[in-house]
């Protein structure tokens, strides 16, 4: 019944921050003055505007958020004109759909879920600093529900729905790939952990050869821009160095800030658990593809890690509250009490018999 009560309240709050998120991101349609990319990229699968090979080769293989966002693109086309109220709304629409759908996830899979979206809404602002330039793409909050729901599924042991939700993920974002490390810190045998890293690496094979095939006609295994100028000062202008650059340079729009903290917190917390493991493992793979091909700067890409740098942080501060608790009600027991056998004059002699050696355990 508890249970019951906290989705219902969870729904609610969901309900309200996703129409509150609907008016925040609606005005990003129309992008930064002479920074028309979000809807360069929301448009880049619609029949009315079709221009998926004009965007960067990075992009084009994130073809489902894409794909939906451009048949709301088309739903918005009337007589052939598109007016920006109707692009607003559209584009409002898809972002706060799937952000409620990720707080619906959160709220019947995570144990404090009200906690949860709370703090994932609030550490979302971050993504609207100078900065971050605004820009928020088809893929980013799916990205971060499929990233996290198999983190959950981990978690749960729910292995082999984790490699379905990866083919299903990778349509909007390659990265959720990097859960597969998890696997290693399971409760499987060797042999199964082996199996399904071997599958891991089949689907996002299979997938990056399918819709490179499919997108530009030639099968393409690494999109990922690691250089942003030219081969022949490929260390310069190596993005690795850039975001070195972008981590050293002091500022108070600075990637320290992201996700509320949240994150570079998560990366410091000790390892106790096998579970405190892999997701130290995740954050840490997480944070070295994104200082190789990711820019640190669009601060959205490090949507994918905010709810379990959020769970991190809020379970490592949980454990000395829980032990804390479980002592104050040992301390607080009370002693079972001490009477007379009856017809014994003798006192002090428990009512209880003293158990055998063979019923005491030894």
């Amino acid at each position: 019944m508890n249970r019951l009560r906290t989705n219902a309240v969870c729904l609610v709050v969901a309900l309200s921050l996703a129409v509150t998120y609907f008016y925040m991101i609606r005005p990003l349609a129309l992008g930064r003055p002479n920074d028309k990319t979000n809807l360069w990229v929301f448009s880049a699968m619609s029949k009315s505007s079709p221009h998926l090979g004009a965007i960067y080769p990075v992009w084009r293989s994130r073809v489902a958020g894409m794909w939906i966002s451009g048949q709301l693109m088309d739903d918005a086309v009337k007589n052939g004109q598109l007016s920006a109220e109707d692009l607003q709304d559209a584009f409002g629409l898809y972002h706060s759909v799937w952000l409620f759908l990720f707080f619906v996830m959160l709220g019947f899979l995570v144990t404090d879920p009200l906690f949860a979206i709370m703090a994932c809404f609030g550490c979302m602002f971050y993504m609207f600093t100078p900065r971050a330039a605004m820009y928020s793409y088809p893929w980013d909050i799916p990205a971060m529900l499929f990233f996290t729901l198999n983190y959950l599924l981990w978690r749960k042991g729910q292995y082999a729905v984790m490699l379905a939700i990866m083919i299903i993920g990778y349509l909007f974002k390659e990265t959720i790939m990097l859960s597969g490390v998890l696997y290693l810190f399971s409760d499987l045998p060797k042999w199964h952990k082996v199996r399904y890293l071997v599958a891991t690496v089949a689907i996002a094979t299979v997938m990056k050869a399918s819709i490179t095939l499919g997108v530009d006609g030639k099968i393409s295994f690494v999109t990922n821009q690691f250089i942003s100028g030219t081969q022949a000062n490929a260390f310069i202008d190596s993005t690795f160095l850039h975001n070195v650059k972008e981590l050293t340079t002091p500022t108070m729009n600075h990637f320290l800030f992201v996700n509320g903290g949240t994150f570079i917190l998560s990366l410091l917390l000790p390892m106790r658990t096998r579970i405190e493991k892999g997701t130290k493992a995740m954050l840490g793979l997480f944070s070295v593809a994104s200082m190789l091909a990711g820019a640190l700067n669009e601060f959205r890409i490090m949507l994918d890690i905010l709810p379990i740098s959020i769970l991190a942080v809020r379970e490592y501060l949980q454990v000395p509250a829980i032990a804390a608790v479980l002592e104050a009600q040992s301390l607080a027991k009370p002693v079972p009490k001490v009477a007379k056998i009856a017809g014994g004059g003798r006192s002090g002699v428990s009512k209880f018999r003293q158990p055998t050696s063979t019923e005491s355990g030894f």
